[in-house]
């Protein structure tokens, strides 16, 4: 008669964590990291080996709620239900706690995060927080409500030289070179041809594809094509 136990050495602890639920899957090129409420699966595409990244393995927490990949940095992010960040460079986990110490008022919360110029514009419920990847460090906030102050953004996309944020109250729009995007006066709400305003209702997402900018808001899907923003 045979019998099997678990190969965990005697003194030390084994993870249960829920991986099955998935949140989000990036692609490096050479590695597939699937992001999930417990953990990160990584998958070597070469060799199709399989690593499970935990916080036995250093990163900071569970409950997972986005990520994102940038190319430049060769950075991915991993962004926590609690505002809490880690960025994997290889093995390397980097810890940035900036947005979970800080004290805000309004939604603290991280909707999506959109790599953009080696700058990670983190989209909270409060504003857009910036992540030099290079630098590793805080750059700036934007606050975009009225009179600066909080406003849900749930992502950000750059197109034709000029900056787009989907927002609670609409499109929101910058010009991308601008020297003081924090200044909330630099935004501007957008309007299509007809003068039609767009911002009548909150935009879930903005995306650059194709060369057209495509706004889905909740009374449709509006598409801008450099000159008409057409629903």
């Amino acid at each position: 008669t045979a019998s099997y136990a678990q190969n965990t050495r005697i003194g030390a602890w084994t993870s249960h964590m829920p991986y099955q639920q998935a949140v989000q899957v990036l692609n490096t090129g050479k590695e597939i990291y699937c992001l999930t409420v417990g953990g990160v699966f990584v998958l070597n595409i070469e060799d199709s080996s399989m690593q499970v990244l935990s916080k036995q393995d250093g990163l900071s927490g569970t409950n997972i709620k986005t990520g994102a990949y940038d190319i430049n940095s060769k950075t991915v992010i991993v962004a926590y239900e609690n505002t809490n960040i880690d960025l994997i460079r290889g093995r390397e986990i980097i810890n940035i706690d900036d947005i979970f110490k800080t004290e805000i008022t309004g939604i603290k919360s991280i909707n999506s995060i959109n790599c953009i110029d080696g700058i990670a514009y983190i989209n909270c419920g409060f504003g857009v927080v910036l992540l030099d990847l290079n630098k590793v460090e805080i750059k700036d906030t934007y606050y975009l409500g009225e009179n600066g102050s909080n406003l849900g953004i749930y992502n950000i996309a750059v197109f034709n030289d000029k900056i787009y944020a989907a927002t609670d109250s609409g499109i929101f729009e910058a010009d991308y070179n601008s020297v003081n995007l924090a200044n909330y006066q630099n935004w501007r709400k957008h309007r299509n041809i007809y003068n039609f305003p767009v911002n009548a209702y909150p935009a879930v997402s903005c995306v650059n594809y194709n060369n057209k900018l495509y706004a889905f808001l909740k009374d449709g899907i509006y598409e801008f094509d450099a000159y008409n923003l057409l629903l």
